[in-house]
C-alpha cells in the first residue's frame, strides 16, 4: 500500500468513528434525558458535554496499527507485527472501556456512559480489523 492510500484509509476510519460517536452521543442524550444522573446541577453541567477529544483519541488509536510503519520490505514479519499491534489496540480499548464502566458505576454521568460504550465499540472494531488481518495469513 502506498502512503496516500494509508493516509486516506486512516482518515476514513477517523471520520467514520467520529460520525458513529456523535450518533451514539445523540442517542444516549435522548434516552437518558429523565434519568437521575442527568439532572443538571451546577456541579454536573460540565460533566455532560460531548468528550470530543477523548473520542478523537479513540479513533486515532484504531488507526495506529495501520499508520505506524512496519518493516521496509513486505515480509511475513509484517503480518505478525500487524496482528500484535491490533491485539494491543483491542486490549487497550477494552481496559479503557472497563475503566469508564467502573467510573460510571461509582459516579454516574453521561460522559462516563458514553466513553464506556465508545470504548466497547472501538474494541469491537479493532477486533474485526484483527480478524481481517488474521484472515490474510501469508501461509
Amino acid at each position: 500500500m502506498t502512503l496516500e492510500s494509508l493516509l486516506f484509509f486512516s482518515l476514513v476510519i477517523i471520520f467514520c468513528h467520529q460520525v458513529a460517536a456523535l450518533i451514539i452521543w445523540s442517542i444516549l442524550e435522548a434516552l437518558t434525558t429523565n434519568f437521575r444522573f442527568r439532572k443538571n446541577t451546577p456541579s454536573t453541567a460540565l460533566v455532560n458535554r460531548y468528550p470530543w477529544f477523548v473520542s478523537f483519541l479513540l479513533s486515532v488509536a484504531l488507526t495506529l496499527p495501520i499508520a505506524m510503519p512496519g518493516y521496509p520490505v513486505p515480509d511475513v514479519g509484517n503480518y505478525g507485527l500487524m496482528l500484535s499491534r491490533f491485539l494491543w489496540v483491542v486490549q487497550g480499548t477494552v481496559l479503557f472501556s472497563l475503566f469508564y464502566w467502573v467510573r460510571f458505576i461509582t459516579a454516574p454521568n453521561l460522559k462516563g456512559l458514553f466513553l464506556a460504550i465508545a470504548g466497547m465499540l472501538t474494541s469491537a472494531a479493532g477486533f474485526v480489523f484483527l480478524l481481517y488481518v488474521g484472515a490474510a495469513s501469508p501461509s
